[in-house]
C-alpha cells in the first residue's frame, strides 16, 4: 500500500490538464461508474509531485483495447514509463491490491 497526500490547488482559476497519475485515477473512477460530482474533485488537487507514481488498476470485465489502460495494459504502461528492466536471471515480483465494494 502506498499513501500520498496531494495538496489542494492554491489557484483554482481554470481547469488545467491532469498529470498522468491523475489521468489514470480519473479513468479508473469513471470506469467504476462513479458520479461526476465525485471524480470532478480531482481537478481541485495539485498532482505535480506525481511524475514518478503510476496507478496500475483493473476494472472488471473484458478489456482488449490497449487504449483503455486497464489491467495488464495499465501494468505494461507503468513498466514502460518507469523504464523498468529485469535482468534475464531475475524474477519480477509484483504485489497487488484488490478492492471490492458493492451496494446493497
Amino acid at each position: 500500500m502506498y499513501i500520498r497526500d496531494f495538496p489542494r490547488k492554491v489557484n483554482q482559476t481554470g481547469r488545467k490538464l491532469l498529470y498522468p497519475f491523475a489521468q489514470s485515477l480519473l479513468m479508473y473512477l469513471k470506469a467504476q461508474g462513479l458520479p461526476k460530482d465525485i471524480w470532478i474533485k480531482l481537478y481541485d488537487y495539485d498532482f505535480e509531485g506525481s511524475h514518478d507514481i503510476h496507478l496500475v488498476h483493473s476494472v472488471s470485465g473484458e478489456h482488449v483495447n490497449p487504449a483503455e489502460g486497464h489491467g495488464i495494459n495499465s501494468l505494461a504502461k507503468a513498466i514502460q514509463k518507469l523504464q523498468l528492466q529485469v535482468p534475464a536471471d531475475s524474477v519480477l515480483e509484483l504485489g497487488y491490491l484488490v478492492l471490492l465494494w458493492w451496494e446493497c
